[in-house]
């Protein structure tokens, strides 16, 4: 199946320089029930643009902009995808492999500096669940990311992600169950 979205938002912001537009966009995309390996993955983009000021024109004038700061505005934008495979599904064994890829940008277009982030972020996440019985299953799995930076304020710094877990979950009960785990983050 299929589903997508496109939308649109703005607002005067009842101030002068005081507006906002945000543009959004969606998709997602999944095996039909009768796939042998269930999957699905999606798509975001989100473009916003937010008029700024830093001061009111005068205490008189609580909704007016000075003049050196008309026109400023600040732009971001956003893109996440990700998809989710059950690259393994029997009746007591599931493994889910999730790959990502997220980036984001901020761009200021004001009269006082023109500040400028990006970000990309590849990543992916790991799980096999095994059932033990029918009222026990244990999961272990892990977490893996690197994010390239690219800043004016903060230079470039690159992030390293990285966890494993496990975790144990037990029927104690006709309505009662249990877990206990461990992670462990890098």
């Amino acid at each position: 199946g299929a589903r997508a979205f496109v939308g649109y938002q703005g607002t005067d912001g009842y101030t002068q320089n005081g507006q906002n537009h945000i543009w959004m966009a969606r998709v997602k995309f999944q095996a039909l029930p009768t796939a042998a390996h269930q999957w699905d993955a999606f798509a975001l983009y989100t473009n916003e643009k937010s008029q700024e000021f830093l001061t009111w024109r005068a205490d008189s004038l609580p909704f007016e902009v000075s003049p050196q700061f008309l026109g400023d505005y600040a732009r971001d934008q956003v893109f996440l995808s990700g998809a989710t495979v059950a690259a393994i599904a029997t009746a007591r064994t599931l493994l889910k492999i999730s790959p990502f890829l997220n980036w984001n940008s901020s761009q200021n277009e004001f009269t006082a500096n023109q500040d400028h982030h990006a970000a990309i972020k590849p990543g992916i996440n790991a799980a096999l669940t095994r059932s033990l019985s029918p009222k026990n299953s244990f999961t272990v799995g892990g977490d893996a990311a690197y994010t390239w930076v690219s800043s004016n304020f903060i230079g470039s710094p690159q992030v390293v992600d990285a966890a494993g877990f496990l975790q144990d979950e037990a029927g104690l009960g006709a309505n009662l169950k249990g877990e206990a785990g461990f992670r462990a983050d890098y």
